[in-house]
């Protein structure tokens, strides 16, 4: 889930993040929230494409910036917008012209329905200086470890710099099934891989990766698994607690 948080104050900027990343992390919530001290910063990235899930302002924000008006001219184009009151409730203004209000405290239990859940998450959140780019997981062929970086590799030949994170740190961040661990310096998406021979992973993309020999068993059986398992009917954790019990 990526979430703007923007609110001119500085202390209660921090105050909500606070309070948002408290939230999510209760709720076992993958998320990335930016914070804009003005709403106009914000409505720039969201002219360039830039997407979020959801959109927080507080009634002082726009208040000041007068820009209320030109939110809801854009609702049919951005995510759902939640704004803070004072009475520290959020309404949020769906693109059906609706209006909830609920305590920011059980804001998430109000709006299930627009939460994204960790085993339905389909694409990889690559924030880049001000932008967030969504990396679709079915488009992702190959992460590998280089030097002071990491580098996804798609299969139309893009590749995006991740840095300041190990290849281990991003296999646990990866929310599909498709993914795999060969080594130290590489994860697979197992939709690409043509075949196993011996200690190299033949892609579809007619790339050969080499497979560690203390891990080339276990890839195999998890790559046999997923060829002969129905994985689209089954969520991360049931396919985990396959692999485990076949391990």
């Amino acid at each position: 889930m990526t979430i703007a948080l923007c609110i001119c104050l500085e202390e209660k900027r921090g105050y909500y993040n606070d309070k948002l990343c408290d939230m999510l992390i209760e709720k076992n919530q993958i998320y990335s929230i930016d914070t804009f001290s003005s709403p106009y910063t914000l409505l720039n990235l969201l002219e360039d494409g830039i997407i979020y899930d959801y959109i927080f302002f507080d009634t002082e924000t726009t208040q000041r910036y007068n820009v209320t008006n030109i939110l809801l001219s854009k609702r049919t184009k951005t995510p759902p917008l939640a704004l803070i009151t004072n009475e520290n409730r959020v309404i949020n203004l769906d693109n059906k012209t609706t209006i909830n209000e609920c305590h920011f405290d059980s804001f998430f239990d109000e709006n299930q329905s627009n939460i994204c859940k960790n085993d339905k998450i389909n694409y990889y959140v690559l924030k880049m200086k001000q932008k967030i780019i969504r990396i679709p997981y079915d488009e992702i062929v190959y992460i590998e470890s280089g030097n002071s970086r990491c580098i996804i590799h798609t299969y139309n030949d893009h590749s995006y710099n991740v840095y300041h994170k190990s290849l281990k740190q991003i296999a646990e961040s990866l929310y599909a099934v498709r993914f795999i661990t060969l080594s130290r310096s590489y994860i697979v998406n197992m939709d690409y891989i043509k075949s196993l021979e011996n200690n190299v992973c033949k892609l579809k993309t007619n790339l050969n990766l080499s497979v560690s020999r203390n891990r080339i068993k276990e890839v195999r059986k998890i790559f046999n698994l997923f060829v002969y398992t129905d994985f689209t009917r089954m969520t991360e954790n049931d396919f985990r607690e396959l692999v485990n019990k076949y391990l």
